[in-house]
């Protein structure tokens, strides 16, 4: 019994610091995955966006990052942070090269901005796009807070005016 669970928090450990593909050209991994060079080369990627504090970007001379200052928790408001993240997301896929996107764990910071991109990308409601991007990492979950930003992002429609190109409609301040 003491070794399977071994087992499992090792396949577990394997899993937290792996690269998972999304959607084509798009990378959801954690901090230690966009700390590995030589997985970032092997994957074509390009651009990193970083979620979370104290990241700085372990590779600046060899791949573009955007980094968020944010936390996980739940008095922060995402939203703010959606839109410059949604281009970045979609201006390095048009390079033709990947685009990763990583907080620490990959769990819920980014696995946040990663369903707000697949719902704006895919025209998928946030359940939707949850599922797509659990299937390239089952344990993304965002924290309940972020669960709800993404809510209203759907009713508002926010993410309608972002199109794939990168354009962002008239009608959005």
């Amino acid at each position: 019994m003491l070794e399977e669970l071994k087992a499992k928090a090792a396949m577990k450990q394997k899993s937290l610091n792996s690269l998972n593909e999304i959607i084509p050209g798009f990378w959801i991994s954690g901090v230690t995955g966009a700390s590995d060079r030589e997985k970032l080369k092997s994957a074509n990627i390009s651009h990193v966006l970083t979620m979370g504090s104290n990241m700085p970007p372990p590779f600046p001379k060899h791949f573009q990052y955007l980094c968020c200052d944010i936390l996980d928790e739940e008095r922060v408001d995402l939203r703010p942070f959606v839109r410059d993240c949604m281009r970045y997301i979609t201006d390095g896929r048009e390079t033709g090269t990947g685009v990763l996107i990583h907080c620490e764990g990959g769990i819920s910071r980014s696995g946040s901005i990663a369903v707000a991109f697949a719902m704006s990308e895919l025209s998928l409601d946030r359940t939707g796009a949850l599922k797509i991007v659990q299937r390239a990492r089952s344990f993304v979950r965002p924290n309940s807070a972020f669960w709800e930003q993404l809510r209203l992002l759907e009713d508002e429609q926010s993410l309608q005016g972002i199109k794939a190109s990168g354009e962002i409609e008239k009608t959005l301040p």
